[in-house]
Order: structure tokens, then C-alpha cells, then sequence
């Protein structure tokens, strides 16, 4: 989770949101608290002993404590969804900005679909996930605290019986997430190589049909799409088998209270309403452990788009202005190689340029010849300083490329290259 924490950074603009959201949360969990209350209320001095104005009251109390919630909760889901596209707006411009910074030999290890994907699936990813955390990671914690608290000043007795069942509920989770956290990781992933494929193969699905290359994309995005649908599938399998287990202990739990609250009620030791009470304090315990258990999973497929997004955020930039660098001025169009070498960065053959030297004077044209991999177009490309030289100097009018800013030199080159 350490990239969530770290990406976490830019929610900080927005943080009396969250605190906002946090107390809206909690006013929520206060008054959900105490309908059963009033419902024990209702049945024990009420309904019981018939008397209708206790039932009239603790329904009025009731109606108007469910109200409240529900205008805290809208409140807290205004403040949570803002909050939370304020902060994905923030990152979708931070990447972008970083993109636009790139060089070419940081192109060169991100294919546009990769990018693409960044944008899009994984902001949306993180942004759900500070959503859920803003409206339910708070709310659960405080509902089971509270309601743990009003079970055991319920009724002792039911509470120590019950709470075998919480410890089973809570090693079915413990065994649970972690596989979860695996096995939703793993989803996410196969479905961002899934969003690659498919924006790569649209992006280019000209140059696809022009070199008759139909039918590896379609064994290409095949065979991803299959691995997507079995980490999918078992994603189902193993929510098919949690759901059904958690809601089994859940009515065990609730068979064990009306029977032995039962057999308290008819000795006298406990009420009607108190059993009504603490069989909703029991549910407000046990569906918050299910709520979380599903949150924790997909922060795990959170994160995983987070660390994505954070490679991008925090790749060095290869070509950058020198802090003293000067403008350009206007180009005359003298160039010149000085001994220049150059090998793109990570590969490990010779390099594609080694020892280069030649001068082209203003108005001369210049033609390069040579089979395919020759280094035609990266000679091109270290004129406008789309890359660094490894060794020697690329000069233009007797002056280094890298002694001036980028976008002073970039802005008087027109560039065409054979992709365009």
C-alpha cells in the first residue's frame, strides 16, 4: 500500500474535505446506533405493554434519526466524490505534465497504450479507491467499534457466545485477503495489458491492415484477453465462495441469539426488545468485517495501478536544459558533428554512431544513405536534441546544442519523421 500512501500527496489541497467527510461519517454511524435503540424502545414499552404513544414516539425518533443519516451520508458522498475527482484531476495533470516533459529515449521504454492506460483506467482505479476511503474505510471501523460496545452493555451473556462467531469471521478474512489482494492485483494487471493491446492495435490499425498483420494482433489480443478472463474468474470463484460463508456465520449468529436470547426472555433475564437490538448490533458488526475485507482487496488493485502511475511521475527525464542555459538565437543553419558517438540508453551492442564528424553549410542539401538500422534517423534526431549525444558535440551555428534551452532550439527545426 506504500504507493497509495505515497500518491497520497496530492489529496493534501483537499484535506478539509476529507476531514469533512470523516465527521460526516461519524454523525452517520451515531445516528445508525441508535435506531436499535429506539427499537427496543418501541418493543418493550411499547408494543408489549400496548401502549401506542411510546410506539408513536420511538417511531417519530426513529423516522427523524434515519432522515439525519441520510443527509449526513449525501453530504459525505458530495464531499467524498468531489474530493476525490479534484485529487484524480490533479494526478491525470501531474502525468500528463511529466509526459509532456519526456524526451525520446523515455518514449522509447512507454508504448502508448502503457500511457494511455495511465490516464485512464489506473486514475480511475486510484480515484475509486480514495472515494471508498473516504465514505467507507472510516465507517466501518466506527460501526463495528460502537456496535461492539452497545452489544456488550446489552447483554454480557450473548456477547461472550457470539463473539466465537467474530473470531471465525475474522480468520475466514485473515485467509481471505491476502488472496484477494493477489488475486485482484493480478486482474487489474491482465486487464491494463488488455486496455494496451487494444489501444495500440486502434491506434495503428492502418499500418495493421497495411502489412497484413490481422491475424497475430487477433492471436495477440486473444491470448490476453484469456488470461484476463481466468484471473477473472478466479476473482468470482473466490467472492462466490466468501460471500456465502460470510452470510452462513452471519445467520448462524443470528439462530444462536434468538435461541439463547430466547431462552433468557422466557426466564425473564432479558427482553423482547433487547433481543430485537442486539441481533441489528450483531449485523452491524459482521457486514462492516465483510465491507472491509472486500476494500482491502481492492486497494490492492489500487496500489498496483499506483505504482504504474508513480513510475511515470518519478522517471528522470534524459534530455534536460543546463540550469545556465541561454536562448538560441536565429539559426543561420551551419551543423556540425564533432566526434560523436551515440548509443541509445540500456542497450548493451555497439553503439549506433561512433566517431562521427562532418559539416553541412547553411543552404546545402544533405542525403543519408544506408540499409535499415544504420543510424540514419537518430543522426537526424541528435541535430534538434531529441536525444543527447553519448560522446563529442552536435553544433549549429558553432554553438552546442546543449548550451541552449529546448524549446528555443526545437522551435526553429522542423523535424519530419518517417512515423508521421
Amino acid at each position: 500500500m506504500g504507493a497509495l500512501v505515497k500518491i497520497g500527496k496530492f489529496i493534501k489541497p483537499y484535506w478539509k474535505q476529507v476531514v469533512l467527510a470523516v465527521v460526516m461519517l461519524a454523525i452517520v454511524v451515531a445516528f445508525d446506533l441508535l435506531i436499535p435503540q429506539l427499537t427496543r424502545r418501541a418493543i418493550d414499552k411499547g408494543i408489549t405493554v400496548g401502549d401506542m404513544k411510546v410506539v408513536w414516539t420511538s417511531a417519530l425518533l426513529m423516522l427523524g434519526a434515519s432522515l439525519l443519516s441520510a443527509v449526513f451520508s449525501i453530504i459525505n458522498s458530495i464531499t467524498s466524490v468531489r474530493a476525490s475527482h479534484r485529487f484524480s484531476a490533479d494526478v491525470r495533470e501531474a502525468v500528463f505534465n511529466k509526459i509532456q516533459s519526456f524526451s525520446f529515449g523515455n518514449l522509447d521504454h512507454q508504448t502508448t497504450g502503457e500511457l494511455i492506460v495511465n490516464l485512464t483506467s489506473d486514475l480511475d482505479m486510484i480515484q475509486t479507491a480514495f472515494m471508498m476511503m473516504m465514505r467507507m474505510v472510516t465507517r466501518a471501523p466506527l460501526m463495528m467499534i460502537g456496535a461492539l460496545i452497545l452489544i456488550f452493555r446489552s447483554n454480557v451473556y450473548l456477547a461472550n457466545r457470539v463473539l466465537i462467531l467474530m473470531g471465525i469471521v475474522v480468520v475466514v478474512i485473515v485467509f481471505a485477503v491476502p488472496r484477494m489482494q493477489k488475486i485482484f492485483t493480478l486482474v487489474q494487471e491482465k486487464l491494463d495489458k488488455l486496455n494496451t493491446v487494444m489501444q495500440e492495435n486502434l491506434a495503428g490499425v492502418r499500418a495493421v491492415k497495411s502489412f497484413v498483420r490481422q491475424d497475430y494482433e487477433i492471436e495477440r489480443c486473444g491470448s490476453v484477453n484469456q488470461e484476463y478472463a481466468v484471473q477473472n474468474t478466479k476473482s468470482a470463484r473466490l467472492m462466490g465462495l466468501l460471500f456465502p460463508l460470510m452470510f452462513f456465520i452471519l445467520n448462524l449468529g443470528i439462530v444462536l441469539v434468538i435461541y439463547l436470547g430466547g431462552i433468557q426472555v422466557i426466564n425473564g433475564d432479558l427482553s423482547l426488545g433487547g433481543v430485537v437490538a442486539f441481533i441489528n448490533y450483531l449485523m452491524m458488526v459482521m457486514f462492516p468485517m465483510l465491507m472491509l475485507a472486500m476494500i482491502i482487496g481492492m486497494l490492492a488493485s489500487a496500489s498496483a495501478s499506483a505504482k504504474r502511475i508513480l513510475k511515470v511521475l518519478d522517471t528522470e527525464v534524459e534530455v534536460t536544459d543546463k540550469t545556465d542555459a541561454k536562448e538560441m538565437p536565429k539559426i543561420n543553419g551551419k551543423v556540425e558533428f564533432r566526434n560523436v558517438s551515440f548509443a541509445y540508453r540500456g542497450s548493451h551492442g555497439d553503439p549506433v554512431l561512433k566517431n562521427l564528424n562532418f559539416s553541412v553549410e547553411p543552404g546545402q542539401t544533405i542525403a543519408f544513405l544506408g540499409t535499415t538500422g544504420s543510424g540514419k534517423t537518430s543522426l537526424i534526431n541528435l541535430i534538434p536534441r531529441l536525444y543527447d549525444v553519448t560522446e563529442g558535440q552536435v553544433l549549429i551555428d558553432g554553438i552546442d546544442v546543449r548550451d541552449v534551452t529546448q524549446k528555443s532550439l526545437q522551435s526553429q527545426i522542423g523535424v519530419a519523421l518517417q512515423e508521421t
